[in-house]
């Protein structure tokens, strides 16, 4: 589209109409400009649609700015009453931009309407919204806290890590101290973040990021430990919540495997079911297992009992019972006669409704008093990954 106005000459008289024209091209090219500019992401200045929630909020409360060009990578500063806003929620995008509203100082008790402001690297807009003071009294907490522990056996000297989802509700905004507490003393435990924001709760639970704990256990530890993880507030005095204690279970150094006997990649009957080291079993359903054996010297030559059994994966908390409903069978002969040409030990591994999610299947082929050979491998009831 081309701007269309009329050149004037030397001594022509410049009318009303043709200075109106002027004005109607400028204001049309602001119109398409501002399109252009908020049809390409970060490409323009700020623009805000509206807040959500609406009506009167509370300082320490959780806001989201709704409009265009808000992403974080331009953005210069938000401020309510000039000041700035010190915390930004994940999960902002150029869309929506998630702030804590900061404590404004002098708010009229009862709320009053406050400019907030927002600025990145191509311009500012603003808008108003009312806002109350938050009444500083006590703080009430509701925090529930989820545990991932490490899936491998724990042998010192070792580290671990241990991922605490948390979330829940808080009656204020506050700043907590994060704190692991490990026993024995001898050991040592390390978080990811030392600090966190949460504000005051709304609706919906607030769900703080994934709290990673790191635990050191030294070098001739035997005895297992203990690890709670603790939020403690830092403007309330005594005000904390914490984890249910999480044991950390130490393993033992497992026995190296005989090397008599040479146990090839398995194969599952259908080959689908065993993936990347992990054998996938439908609940109530079974499968077939062929583990390829073979004599690694000719001494080696021999009748070998084989023997199959489900054991508990470390760190998956389940129960005796659940691992029970894991069954599996050995359908090859037994004593087994391993030579130095390929025999297979055949295997029907079966999940009955009930049993553990997760496990590991330990094979071992036995001859005499010697110590085993053996190999482990996961599994899991369900369907393989896509």
């Amino acid at each position: 589209m081309t701007i269309d106005i009329k050149k004037v000459l030397p001594g022509d008289l410049i009318r009303a109409d043709w200075h109106n024209a002027i004005v109607d091209e400028l204001v049309k090219l602001d119109a398409r400009l501002s399109l252009v500019e908020k049809a390409a992401p970060g490409g323009g200045p700020p623009s805000i649609e509206y807040l959500n929630p609406a009506g009167t909020l509370t300082e320490g409360d959780e806001l989201r700015i709704l409009g265009h060009n808000l992403g974080m990578s331009s953005l210069v500063s938000v401020t309510v009453e000039e000041v700035p806003v010190q915390h930004y929620g994940a999960g902002s995008t150029d869309k929506v931009l998630i702030v804590t509203i900061p404590s404004v100082p002098g708010l009229a008790e009862g709320g009053e309407d406050v400019d907030l402001e927002v600025t990145n690297q191509k311009g500012t807009t603003s808008t108003t919204f009312r806002l109350q003071p938050c009444v500083v009294g006590t703080l009430a907490t509701d925090f529930s806290f989820q545990v991932t522990a490490p899936t491998q056996a724990i042998v010192p000297p070792a580290t671990a890590d241990y991922v605490f989802d948390v979330s829940g509700y808080a009656s204020q905004r506050e700043d907590y101290h994060v704190i692991a507490i490990i026993d024995p003393q001898s050991w040592t435990a390390t978080v990811d973040q030392t600090q966190v924001t949460i504000p005051r709760s709304q609706d919906t639970p607030y769900v703080l990021p994934p709290l990673t704990v790191t635990v050191t256990i030294p070098a001739g530890a035997t005895q297992d430990g203990t690890l709670r993880l603790e939020l403690r507030a830092q403007n309330y005095s005594g005000v904390s919540d914490s984890s249910p204690l999480v044991t950390v279970a130490l393993g033992e150094a497992p026995t190296p495997s005989n090397p008599a006997v040479t146990l090839a990649e398995p194969t599952a009957i259908p080959t689908t079911r065993y993936v990347n080291g992990t054998f996938y079993v439908s609940d109530g359903g079974h499968i077939d297992i062929d583990v390829i054996a073979t004599a690694t010297t000719p001494d080696d030559v021999d009748d070998y009992v084989t023997t199959a059994t489900v054991i508990a994966q470390p760190g998956s908390g389940a129960s005796e019972e659940e691992l029970a409903l894991w069954t599996v069978q050995v359908t090859s002969p037994n004593p087994l006669h391993i030579v130095s040409d390929p025999r297979s030990i055949l295997l029907t591994l079966s999940a009955q409704a009930g049993a553990a999610a997760a496990a590991r299947l330990r094979i071992e082929a036995t001859r005499g008093t010697e110590g085993p050979t053996y190999a482990e491998y996961s599994i899991v009831k369900g369907s393989p990954p896509a």
